[in-house]
């Protein structure tokens, strides 16, 4: 997923953040966090393992955390 606002970001465009994911409220593993391609400075890409127990839908919750920083609320995903 593509987020922004993961707080200051090093030289390499990682966050210095601890950093934490959950669909449908089970936390995801994440497998990694880089800078987006295209987009402007500060974007960057999470990329997650699908928890265990998620089940197949469109509008999945989707809690990304920074700190204890959390993002807005009504963001989903879809898995299947």
């Amino acid at each position: 997923m593509v987020v922004v606002g993961l707080r200051a970001v090093d030289s390499a465009g990682l966050p210095g953040a601890a950093i934490s994911v959950e669909v449908e409220g089970i936390p995801a593993a994440i497998r990694s966090i880089t800078p987006a391609a295209g987009y402007p400075d500060g974007y960057s890409v999470i990329e997650v393992v699908a928890p265990l127990g998620a089940p197949d839908d469109d509008f999945l919750p989707v809690i990304v955390r920074a700190d204890a920083v959390l993002s807005q609320a009504g963001v989903t995903v879809a898995l299947r």
